[in-house]
This record gives structure tokens, sequence and C-alpha cells, in this order.
């Protein structure tokens, strides 16, 4: 993934991976904060 950008929770993050489960791992635009949610719940930007 190329720096996909995503809304989750009414934040911004940057999709980091994608794994075959659906499941996605993000980071925060400023890298503090990581999170394990799964594609259903992510509104992608790009």
């Amino acid at each position: 993934m190329n720096r996909t950008r995503v809304l989750y929770q009414e934040k911004e993050y940057i999709l980091i991976h994608k794994y075959k489960t659906g499941y996605c791992e993000l980071k925060t635009l400023n890298a503090i904060e990581y999170e394990l949610v799964h594609e259903s719940e992510l509104t992608f930007l790009d």
C-alpha cells in the first residue's frame, strides 16, 4: 500500500498494511498512534 489515506472514527490515518483477513494496520499522520481495524469500518480517501 502506498500511503493510502483513510478515515476511521473521524480521524485520518495512513494505511500501512492490509491483511488477507480484511483487517488493516493504520497509523496516524504523526505516527504516534496505531490501530488494527477491519476494512469495513474505513472510509478510503485516496
